[in-house]
């Protein structure tokens, strides 16, 4: 068995804001549509992760004050 090493310093720091909003959308996503995001496929990931880039950027715009028309299409469809 390898000796713990007592003199290792580990450094945790906490997530931001704007990370733990993003999280909260793109997990929120996978619930409303059914998806385990660690266990799906491909295809399902990249789904998910545009709507909940498409929610998040509405979000962020609505928040800041800006036209929702600036947020970047859902995969491109305007």
């Amino acid at each position: 068995m390898k000796p713990y090493d007592k003199d290792i310093d580990i450094v945790f720091s906490p997530m931001s804001d704007e990370t733990m909003s993003w999280l909260d959308e793109l997990l929120t996503t996978c619930k409303r549509f059914g998806v385990d995001y660690y266990n799906a496929s491909e295809k399902d990931r990249a789904f998910v992760e545009a709507v909940a880039r498409k929610n998040y950027g509405i979000k962020q715009a609505k928040m800041n004050g800006v036209s929702v028309s600036t947020v970047e299409p859902f995969f491109g469809i305007h």
